[in-house]
């Protein structure tokens, strides 16, 4: 009879938990404050027993919900419910905050774990982050996340600062879904420039949300309204974007967390682009998902990416090799589908194997108002101390990659700096993730095309491939404009022979092979004879891959097997050349 009367009393404290009180407001407070009371009251009186197995409300609406202990830590509630931004219980006659700031409130800070004997209410905020700001000077978008709620859907009013929120404008200048707004995820775009704002690094944008039950409005992080760094003036110019908030959330795609939408515009002058994304722990990174402003491609679609299974993730038609710590795209992009860096809006996601908000994105755009011969610009650095090849050597090696680049009769120039000294560093590893390695590439320039001509590699901390690595590229393509781990290739002298029996040549085409592959050249034909690069007018080999004088394109120059007699660049790859945003 007792065991009775104790599941009976148990259903029904549950079932008082489980009400789900609507979005607070001043009109409920009274009532509000009634029903808590009552509960904590509940939770003192009944012995713990009476609390049977825990219960945690599924429908997460914005407002107020009650629910039960769940033996969980706070920090493991908030990860399984990202939503949530508040916990509170009933204790010692007073509300208490179940986080950090519960000392602040003049509260005891409990252990941190959600206890099955008592009852607790967590709150969820309609927009739990602040809105995300990307893009430039001519059209910002601002992206949020509206969680679940009660009443009429609502309408949006926008306003900007200049002054880090102290006064605030009305603008009217927004496109975009500003009424009827539902929960999820959504974009507005402002027409900034039509409000004729100066530069500012205080610039602040505020949205405030009305429906019939409540309003709510949220500010964004200051940010700079040009947005943009610009470097290297020349008869290019090169313009990178930072952008550094991100809202990452599970995903049903091949990545299993994702990013929201991020918004860049491509001025008319455009030549082409790069995205470039970095992780900072040394984590798995993808742009998941890219949109262009007109539809491109085979299929005349804007979605030019969306990754739906693992095939799709290792195409090279796609997107190149997915290393940790970096990816990068490229337009135009080396595809039979010839996708062009077309002006307008763009916007890109970028795809995690596990969550991180640890993440960086830089996009490299080049532009030009005239036409002009392109310039690659080479800097070499030696790296050697003697035991291989000599630093004159080295010099005579780069001079062919000029006579390769320039002696096809294309309209593009070479341009060689002079070589640079680092005789701190002989050797490194062929892993760019590599502490050294890693050192040894941000050292480089960040507006030319960084070679280093190392000892030997470091064999303890490398890959099992390095023995028969001649060069390696940082990825395909590298980071255009940005001195980081992925700044340029690494060329072995000591693979290439003694002083003595020295093939100054081979060594030059070993540079200029690695040289294409960072400017986003692939193999022709690669290892196994299964990958091909997409362009039209390079040869394939899958039969006779490993023997370059069998196969048709075995003579190019990025054929995935070196031989000192490879020289020929077709029309595609030079294309691919003069449209690399680090191209002047």
């Amino acid at each position: 009879m007792g065991k009775i009367l104790n599941l009976i009393s148990c259903l029904g404290l549950l079932s008082i938990l489980c009400i789900k009180l609507k979005y607070l407001s001043v009109h409920n407070y009274q009532s509000t404050t009634k029903t808590i009371i009552f509960l904590g009251v509940l939770s003192l009186v009944l012995p713990k027993s009476i609390f049977c197995n825990p219960i945690v409300i599924n429908d997460l609406r914005a407002g107020w919900h009650n629910i039960a202990g769940t033996s969980q830590s706070v920090d493991q509630f908030l990860t399984n419910y990202s939503q949530v931004s508040q916990i509170f219980s009933y204790q010692n006659n007073g509300w208490k905050q179940d986080l950090n700031s519960a000392s602040t409130q003049g509260y005891p800070v409990l252990t941190g774990v959600l206890e099955p004997s008592r009852g607790y209410w967590i709150n969820i905020p309609l927009i739990k982050d602040k809105p995300i700001v990307t893009g430039n000077k001519d059209t910002i978008a601002i992206s949020y996340v509206l969680a679940q709620f009660d009443g009429n859907p609502f309408d949006l009013e926008f306003s900007y600062s200049s002054d880090n929120g102290a006064t605030y404008s009305t603008s009217s200048n927004i496109r975009g879904n500003i009424s009827s707004i539902t929960a999820g995820q959504n974009t507005i775009l402002w027409d900034s420039h039509l409000d004729n704002l100066a530069s500012s690094s205080q610039q602040k944008i505020k949205i405030r949300l009305n429906n019939n039950n409540s309003n709510f409005s949220v500010q964004s992080l200051p940010f700079n309204f040009e947005g943009t760094l610009v470097t290297s003036p020349s008869l290019s110019q090169m313009t990178i974007i930072t952008h550094t908030q991100f809202n990452i959330s599970p995903s049903s795609t091949f990545f299993s967390h994702e990013s929201q939408e991020i918004h860049f515009t491509i001025p008319q002058n455009a030549i082409s682009f790069s995205i470039n994304a970095f992780h900072q722990q040394n984590k798995d990174i993808a742009i998941s998902s890219l949109r262009s402003p007109i539809p491109q491609g085979q299929l005349q679609s804007t979605q030019l990416l969306n990754y739906n299974n693992e095939n799709e993730y290792w195409n090279l038609n796609i997107i190149p090799e997915i290393k940790s710590s970096f990816n990068a795209l490229h337009f135009p992009k080396e595809t039979l589908e010839n996708i062009v860096a077309a002006p307008g809006l763009w916007s890109y996601k970028i795809g995690l194997r596990e969550h991180s908000t640890n993440i960086e994105t830089k996009i490299t755009i080049r532009t030009s108002t005239q036409e002009h011969t392109e310039e690659i610009h080479i800097q070499p650095y030696y790296c050697g101390n003697g035991n291989t090849y000599s630093l004159n050597q080295v010099n005579q090696a780069v001079q062919t990659i000029k006579t390769i680049y320039e002696g096809n009769g294309q309209n593009i120039k070479v341009v060689l700096q002079d070589t640079k000294i680092i005789s701190s560093i002989n050797y490194v590893a062929d892993d760019f993730n590599d502490s050294q390695t890693s050192l040894l590439l941000k050292s480089g320039s960040s507006d030319s095309v960084n070679i280093y001509f190392i000892e030997d590699w470091d064999y303890n901390n490398s890959t099992l491939d390095a023995s028969g690595t001649l060069g390696i590229a940082a990825s395909i393509p590298g980071s255009f404009g940005i001195q980081s781990s992925w700044n340029g290739v690494i060329i072995n002298l000591a693979l290439h022979g003694t002083p003595n029996t020295a093939n100054i040549e081979f060594l030059g085409k070993t540079a200029t092979h690695e040289v294409g592959h960072w400017l986003g050249l692939y193999h022709t034909t690669e290892n196994g004879g299964t990958l091909f690069d997409p362009l039209v007018d390079t040869a394939k080999c899958p039969t006779f891959y490993n023997n370059p004088a069998k196969c048709t394109d075995g003579t190019n120059l990025m054929f995935w097997l070196a031989d000192p007699s490879q020289s020929i660049i077709t029309q595609d790859q030079y294309l691919i050349l003069r449209k690399s945003p680090i191209v002047r």
